[in-house]
């Protein structure tokens, strides 16, 4: 199965359609703390759906010192 990736918005209306109760900001916070990795493109995010849906499924997982924000920036 392919993986499910797109930007914060996308996923988070994605989410609201199946009836998650999650707000943007709590998912561009994930991507800020690095509970969830991101792929920047640009200033846009692009996260995984499958992720999300694995955290909402079985919690967050802690966050070590030093945490990279993100693990790849594409694009200029």
């Amino acid at each position: 199965m392919p993986c499910q990736v797109g930007t914060i918005r996308q996923i988070h209306q994605r989410l609201h359609d199946e009836g998650f109760l999650i707000s943007e900001y709590a998912l561009r916070q994930w991507v800020k703390t690095g509970r969830l990795s991101a792929v920047f493109v640009g200033s846009k995010a692009l996260i995984s759906f499958d992720k999300v849906l694995e955290i909402l499924n079985n919690g967050l997982a802690p966050v070590s010192a030093g945490t990279p924000q993100s693990d790849l920036r594409l694009g200029g």
